[in-house]
């Protein structure tokens, strides 16, 4: 009796300890969402990172996760693995000193109730290690895209004791918190785009799990904005602000689908997304390059009009990456080298308006950056220059008729040789703007002689006798 007094007391000892201890582990236990969770719900957040440098953005990341998931970051993978192990060992130590009694069978009971319970904290803590794995890569992450390598972040799953698939998710929510944080600003940043292109390979992410996160974050932002992206009062600022949201939204979603190698791939994204905000293809497409556009033409601008160094190559590349058509970029490069030569030629000075040699050959160097046809190039420099040696044709004609002979003929026709050198335009141009010169002058007089004799011929019927 006194022996199963001893084993009573001992045991109710073990089961308040029992109790007791989850209360310690539950220290492994998240403070925050899951992580398959954390990453959608952090775009609906106030505070979520508004960042958009991913060193920011995964520090934030990084400052949310639990006290255990950080330690098993810092010490390691495998010294959680060993501490797990040694887990079971020292509780089962504690419960058998703990059970006070002479016998070792009844030691043995406290050492096994213990030891169980060992077992469950070295299961949590185990479950806590391969959840840890994400922790770390963020960590790496947190270094800098540029800092970072694929293979070291690949790395990560055997360390940290991870199968393929669970890794894979877990990267593809640390893209999709990333992704998250460039929605809460409706400021379009290249950066933006250039990072998530670099954290896709970086994480070793398919054109399908890209899909799938991009969609994901298309249905937060369609949730967090619902009332305004279908409000018909687009100038309330919050309808605007939406609008805007989604405008970079389906931006930076086209050019992520655009790396799809697979054209069925690309369509059954863009069809994804396009459903979910109720856009035909058309309107998406716009869209897109409505938002890529005012980036390309500032390109245009600093390579052509600010002279910054720049090959028709890095303009293609930069081109493709945003995803301008070649209509819309012929367009944009029409009209930015008619401003280049309008700035050399300054129509404004009228009559002292010119192209210098060096005017020509940078005109020359820019149509080659551009990649435009000579005949088109020609044709834009003409629009400008034409109306000025009209000009001069009109004034020579005048001077011409003043003079009432033709003595003063050739030195107005050397004046006009003069301009059509200065102006650089081509003996056809100069011959066709004189035929039209010669023609505007002759309706001119033609119509004052007109006028002339209608004049004339109503005097001469009022002065008539009338007839018997």
């Amino acid at each position: 009796d006194r022996h199963l007094r001893e084993a009573r007391s001992g045991m109710a000892r073990v089961l308040a300890f029992i109790v007791l201890c989850p209360a310690a582990l539950g220290a492994f236990a998240p403070a925050s969402a899951p992580a398959s969770r954390r990453a959608v719900a952090s775009a609906a957040s106030p505070l979520a990172p508004r960042m958009v440098a991913a060193q920011d953005v995964y520090e934030a990341y990084l400052q949310q996760e639990t006290p255990v998931r950080q330690k098993i970051k810092d010490l390691g993978p495998a010294a959680a693995k060993g501490g797990s192990t040694a887990l079971v060992a020292a509780a089962a130590a504690v419960g058998y000193v703990l059970m006070p009694s002479s016998r070792i069978a009844v030691n043995a009971v406290g050492a096994a109730a213990t030891g169980a319970l060992g077992l469950v904290g070295r299961k949590k803590i185990d479950e806590e290690r391969r959840e840890a794995a994400s922790t770390a890569a963020a960590a790496l992450l947190k270094r800098g895209l540029s800092a970072v390598t694929a293979d070291e972040i690949a790395s990560l799953a055997p360390a940290f004791g991870v199968d393929k698939p669970r890794y894979q998710k877990q990267l593809s929510e640390l893209f999709l918190y990333y992704l998250s944080a460039c929605l809460e600003g409706k400021q379009v940043l290249p950066a933006e785009l250039s990072e998530l292109l670099q954290l896709k390979e970086l994480l070793g992410m398919s054109a399908a799990q890209v899909g799938n996160q991009v969609y994901a974050a298309g249905r937060a932002l369609y949730s967090r904005h619902r009332a305004y992206l279908e409000s018909d009062v687009e100038s309330e600022p919050l309808a605007a602000d939406a609008q805007a949201l989604l405008s970079k939204y389906i931006f930076l979603a086209e050019r992520l689908f655009a790396k799809d190698e697979s054209e069925e791939g690309y369509r059954y994204e863009s069809l994804r997304a396009q459903r979910l905000f109720g856009l035909s293809p058309a309107d998406w497409s716009d869209r897109a390059e409505a938002v890529a556009v005012p980036f390309y033409a500032g390109t245009l601008d600093k390579a052509v009009l600010q002279a910054v160094p720049a090959t028709a190559a890095q303009l293609g590349g930069m081109r493709d990456s945003l995803g301008v058509s070649e209509a819309t970029a012929a367009q944009l490069h029409r009209d930015i080298f008619a401003k280049k030569a309008s700035a050399l030629l300054s129509p404004d000075l009228g009559s002292a308006a010119a192209l210098t040699p060096e005017d020509r050959a940078a005109l020359d160097g820019v149509t080659e950056l551009l990649g435009l046809g000579q005949p088109e190039a020609t044709e834009v420099v003409a629009e400008l220059t034409a109306p000025l040696y009209a000009q001069s044709l009109s004034e020579a004609l005048g001077a011409l008729d003043a003079a009432g002979d033709a003595a003063g003929c050739a030195p107005l026709v050397s004046g006009l040789a003069t301009r059509q050198q200065q102006l650089g335009m081509g003996a056809d141009a100069a011959a066709e703007a004189l035929r039209g010169a010669v023609r505007g002058s002759a309706a001119e007089k033609l119509g004052e002689a007109c006028k002339a004799l209608r004049v004339q011929d109503s005097a001469g019927a009022g002065s008539s006798p009338r007839p018997p």
